[in-house]
């Protein structure tokens, strides 16, 4: 007799009865409230508790709606103070054991990857200790730090002028040793699970946003790949810090499909410090829009090349929200790109015709507080239209999936994108 089963409850939940009730535009406004009035307030306290590294007084100035007095405050510090450092001792051994010198027993790589997973989860649900501390007194969902125009053109005003050629390739279109064996600090070791063989790809960040920034990467495999899909989550979205969320797509993998699963810049491992995975987006402005995708077209475009690499089918890409949003820009990049870097196929998922639009002005941002940060910052319309040259998003998409009514998603600049387009000549690839 088939039971419910906890740990796939999003399947047996969405996949039921229940799902035409449930997926419906109903459901963007009550997440976006609860997103915006809880969840994000609450993890920039999470945040910066895990910056404080045990301090009650670090935390009460990264912080300053808390009450320093409060005994809550000291318990939330010290309770994720302890999972971070249990955190950072699982990641490591993991580390060790997966990109060592080997060779590595599979077994052993499964429970160190089951204690990672273990660890992450328990430190990020630790926000739950920071509850009360908004309850008692409520706190902004973004510590915002949005630079001027002018600083914005001082770093990025050659892209701002020539923005068809605004993501050059790196000098090299392939990973550094992306194609060698394991224990070369590239490819790890691998193990067997229910959804084929998985390992992890690893290089340095074309276009670093911290010191000894890493790009990290999930690889699927099943045992004979016919193609590889690489995807791209949106802004907030780390599994690979939830238990049971990094579950690859099953229709993919069990079509013969090589998932890849890169972990974006500022999320997960590459969080920075004091801040919860995405904030910088949405703390930065249109500074931190345009460098967030500048890496991570560029890691896309490096991604792509590796997988071409291994010759066993097409490559294509998928992106949810933000990673759509990236994968957009992608593909008119892509023109002034090696072949090798070109995708075959995109496959974008609540997608929109404006980047800037999403970034600074959708559903999400406004319940941030986005807009009135920018404003407060001085951002008027006029540069916001200028910088809308590099990040609005003109690419094509050969496969799309929107909601008839998702605000969050803004379907009716999605259908935009199918207006006029020609797929093949936006890709780079006349004729095909």
């Amino acid at each position: 007799m088939n039971g419910f089963d906890p740990r796939h409850w999003r399947d047996e939940v969405l996949g039921g009865a229940l799902r035409n009730l449930i997926l419906r535009p109903w459901y963007d406004r009550v997440s976006i409230a609860v997103l915006g009035d809880w969840y994000f307030p609450v993890s920039r306290l999470w945040a910066a508790a895990l910056g404080a590294r045990g301090s009650v007084s670090a935390f009460v100035e990264a912080a300053p709606r808390v009450d320093p007095e409060s005994y809550l405050a000291g318990r939330a510090v010290a309770e994720v103070d302890g999972l971070r450092r249990a955190h950072d001792k699982a990641t490591a051994k993991w580390g060790d054991l997966l990109f060592g010198d080997g060779p590595a027993d599979s077994g052993a790589l499964a429970r160190a990857e089951a204690l990672r997973v273990g660890a992450a989860h328990a430190l990020m649900a630790a926000r739950w200790s920071c509850v009360p501390l908004h309850i008692r007194r409520r706190g902004p969902a973004v510590a915002f730090a949005v630079p001027s125009y002018d600083a914005v053109a001082a770093r990025h005003g050659e892209r701002l002028a020539a923005p068809d050629r605004a993501f050059a390739p790196p000098s090299s279109s392939s990973p550094p040793g992306a194609v060698s064996g394991p224990g070369s600090g590239a490819r790890s070791f691998g193990y067997q699970t229910a959804f084929g063989r998985v390992s992890r790809l690893r290089m340095a960040a074309p276009v670093p946003l911290a010191e000894g920034d890493t790009v990290l990467a999930r690889v699927y495999e099943p045992a004979q790949p016919r193609a590889t899909v690489i995807l791209a989550h949106g802004v907030g979205i780390e599994s690979e810090m939830w238990r049971g969320l990094a579950e690859p797509p099953k229709a993919l993998v069990e079509a013969g499909c090589r998932v890849i699963q890169p972990v974006a810049p500022w999320h997960g491992h590459r969080a920075l410090e004091g801040r919860y995975g995405g904030e910088p987006i949405f703390a930065g402005g249109p500074m931190a829009l345009l460098d967030f995708l500048h890496a991570a077209v560029l890691e896309l475009g490096l991604l792509t090349s590796w997988a071409r690499s291994l010759g066993d089918g097409p490559v294509a890409l998928g992106g949810v929200s933000l990673g759509a949003l990236t994968v957009q820009r992608l593909a008119t990049a892509a023109h002034h790109w090696p072949r090798a870097m070109v995708p075959d196929a995109l496959l974008l998922v609540t997608a929109s015709a404006s980047i800037s639009a999403v970034g600074f002005t959708g559903s999400l941002p406004a319940a941030l507080g986005v807009p009135q940060a920018l404003e407060e910052a001085g951002w008027t319309p006029g540069p916001g239209g200028r910088l809308g040259a590099v990040a609005g998003a003109d690419g094509p998409a050969l496969a799309r999936a929107v909601a008839d009514r998702d605000d969050p998603g803004r379907c009716r600049r999605c259908r935009a994108l199918s207006r006029g387009r020609d797929p093949g000549r936006e890709m780079g690839r006349p004729g095909r």
